[in-house]
């Protein structure tokens, strides 16, 4: 053994009292470089620990905007039903009746008129509510406007209107005749004939009403007349009758 280590030792037992100095100069610089690494790596670690949970965030932020941006798709009602509240009107077919009427001028019309023993001609093309045809003259709203009603009770609107023709010296006269007939609407919106409800010679023109709710026809003949003369008229499935 190396004479100053025996000599050291020697020393050491010889002052068992003396307070202990601490760490040399060499052992305290290796003792602050571990706390130093040590400090370094907690540093480090909570770094981490903030990156990780900023990124949580963001990542989370992303994702619920994401979902709320995402189109909702409703799921289908399985059980769901559906009611009309107002019931479908009926369509009528081609050149059946139509409830266009009421859209019609009159007065400027073109009318197939129904077989009659008063007005000899089937078709008129009035132009302000007259017609001259020959030895005939007719006319048409003078008596007011056609009377509106269900009169054959098929369903759709009808009109009765009153058409008054007369002829001259050679054909009988200037005594006027009164056709009264009903029309239906047809698909072109023009009227077609449904019949007569009746027709005759008068001098005083005939006034048009309707009772039953427009299922009978009532015309007056002698309208403020001391001897009133008024019939009324219903449909019996193929033509008007008298029904009074």
């Amino acid at each position: 053994m190396n004479e100053n280590v025996v000599g050291q030792l020697q020393d050491l037992r010889a002052a068992p009292d003396e307070p202990y100095q601490g760490l040399g100069s060499a052992a305290a610089r290796v003792r602050a470089a571990e706390r130093r690494r040590h400090q370094r790596g907690a540093a480090v670690a909570a770094i981490l620990v903030l990156v990780i949970a900023a990124v949580g965030v963001v990542l989370g932020f992303r994702r619920d905007t994401t979902d709320r941006l995402q189109p909702v798709t409703p799921p289908p009602n399985q059980g769901a039903t559906y009611h009309n509240e107002i019931p479908p009107t009926k369509s009528p077919e081609p050149g059946s009746p139509t409830t266009s009427l009421g859209q019609i001028d009159w007065a400027n019309s073109v009318m197939d008129l129904p077989p009659n023993e008063m007005c000899p001609h089937r078709r008129v093309q009035f132009t302000d509510g007259k017609a001259s045809l020959g030895h005939w003259q007719y006319s048409i709203v003078r008596f007011g406007p056609p009377l509106y009603g269900d009169f054959d009770r098929d369903g759709f609107t009808d009109a009765v209107a009153i058409i008054e023709c007369h002829g001259d010296d050679d054909v009988g006269g200037p005594e006027s005749r009164f056709l009264i007939a009903a029309f239906a609407g047809n698909a072109k919106g023009g009227p077609t004939p449904i019949g007569v409800v009746d027709a005759m010679q008068a001098y005083i023109d005939p006034v048009l009403s309707s009772r039953h709710q427009g299922s009978t026809i009532v015309i007056d003949y002698r309208p403020a007349h001391d001897m009133p003369q008024v019939w009324a008229y219903r449909w019996n499935g193929t033509k008007f009758i008298r029904s009074n």
